[in-house]
């Protein structure tokens, strides 16, 4: 167990330099964990034979598309907290770019049958990600994504408090703020679900985002999910970004080119605190 552990460990590593992760987990009998027939129908509709193979045996598909005529989700989970996910977007306007990516995590033996507790706790430690890294493809290096990161108050004080990592997250809103490297100093409004066997958090910017002296992303333009199931024998997650900006060369560029970076670093820093918990 210990091996297949110290495995996984690296790979999440070498997958904070743009590397694929290729997930390879047995159970205890040595045989590969797959979903079953039943658990299929987890998946939405949508995603072919083809693309299920290839999230079971790689571990991850991803799909980005803009100023296309499906700006719509395609691999999002179905389930119930799926089809809230899907109705997140908030905007003044159609988004005219997404962004999506579906894990597949087979669990290792010994592993809790359940983790929603632990995941949901994860995801609003957002103290922790602070100091996460990402190669930045503009500029050909490793770069701090989130130079702060930390829930405050409220919008308008903007004042530091606590991870809220020990209350209820049935229907919890809460607020938080970060530095981006491409996006800036951003203030969101966390929207978290959580059921028996799923967790979702939706982020909405509440503020406008600026590139430079310019208004770039108006106020709910950019939104961004994570959703999470667990089914015991393996995890899916499913990170959902749209976004809505003015269409100049500039933007378009460093949106496309940010996204599937951003994506990467923020499952490698959920991988690797969950790792870290079952690692003994």
């Amino acid at each position: 167990m210990m091996n297949t552990k110290k495995r996984l460990w690296q790979r999440a590593k070498g997958y904070l330099f743009g590397l694929s992760l290729f997930f390879i987990v047995s159970n205890v009998f040595g045989q590969e964990i797959q979903p079953s027939s039943e658990d299929r129908i987890y998946f939405c509709p949508e995603l072919s034979a083809e693309l299920f193979s290839d999230l079971v045996q790689n571990g991850r598909i991803d799909r980005m598309e803009y100023k296309g005529d499906n700006i719509t989700p395609k691999l999002y989970i179905n389930s119930p907290l799926g089809e809230y996910v899907r109705e997140v977007w908030q905007g003044s306007d159609d988004p005219v770019f997404i962004a999506e990516s579906l894990f597949f995590l087979p669990k290792d033996e010994g592993w809790a049958n359940n983790d929603i507790s632990l995941i949901s706790k994860i995801i609003r430690s957002v103290s922790t990600m602070e100091g996460i890294e990402y190669y930045s493809n503009s500029n050909q290096k490793i770069e701090t994504l989130y130079k702060k990161s930390y829930t405050i108050n409220n919008p308008d004080d903007k004042k530091k408090i606590p991870d809220k990592t020990d209350v209820d997250a049935t229907n919890l809103t809460t607020y938080v703020y970060q530095e981006d490297n491409s996006f800036g100093k951003t203030v969101y409004q966390a929207d978290i679900r959580q059921t028996e066997n799923e967790v979702a958090m939706v982020l909405h910017n509440v503020e406008p985002i600026k590139f430079g002296f310019i208004n770039a992303v108006k106020k709910n333009n950019l939104s961004i999910s994570f959703h999470f199931l667990d089914k015991g024998d393996f995890i899916v997650t499913y990170i959902y970004a749209l976004i809505k900006f003015p269409a100049l060369s500039i933007f378009e560029n460093k949106v496309s080119e940010s996204f599937r970076a951003r994506i990467d670093a923020i499952y490698n820093w959920f991988l690797d605190f969950y790792l870290k918990e079952n690692k003994d």
